[in-house]
């Protein structure tokens, strides 16, 4: 008991270099978008990213009517988040998926797939995407948020 005692105090005393702001991450850079052959309405984007926060949770997708309102929508929380949940956590700097279609249950396997996500897209919408991150921050300060990073560069729907 006296030894944890101890250990209480020297890592309480000791660590005072701590931060409470939120964490910046590289925003995904969006390579491509396909048709997925075999799946009615179905997408798949190709990204570059690399998250090796221990915080990361996701990606959110954003479809807008322009470039403008793909990037910047009015309410964050507006996007379709990932309904698989992140399969993998990139942190290898290689294209991934992220794969869209009416039925996500369609989708044929995918060693790279990060994400399912169920729309529907029409051809000529604006698509981008923007991390996320879990922020930890005292309850005096709001609490624990998701925080999503800046806006990707947008795809059009072919």
């Amino acid at each position: 008991m006296k030894y944890l005692v101890y250990l209480y105090l020297f890592l309480s005393l000791s660590c005072t270099n701590y931060s409470v702001s939120k964490s910046k991450t590289v925003p995904p850079i969006l390579v491509s978008i396909g048709s997925i052959s075999g799946v009615t309405s179905g997408y798949q984007i190709k990204m570059r990213v690399t998250n090796q926060e221990p915080f990361f949770a996701g990606y959110k997708l954003y479809v807008g009517p322009n470039e403008n309102a793909a990037r910047n929508p009015s309410d964050l929380n507006s996007g379709f988040s990932c309904t698989s949940g992140p399969a993998i956590i990139p942190n290898q700097p290689i294209e991934y998926v992220l794969e869209i279609a009416s039925d996500a249950s369609t989708l044929p396997a995918n060693g790279n797939r990060l994400c399912t996500y169920q729309t529907t897209l029409k051809s000529g919408e604006y698509i981008a995407v923007r991390t996320l991150l879990v922020s930890i921050q005292p309850s005096n300060q709001g609490g624990n948020r998701i925080n999503p990073s800046l806006p990707s560069n947008t795809l059009i729907v072919p």
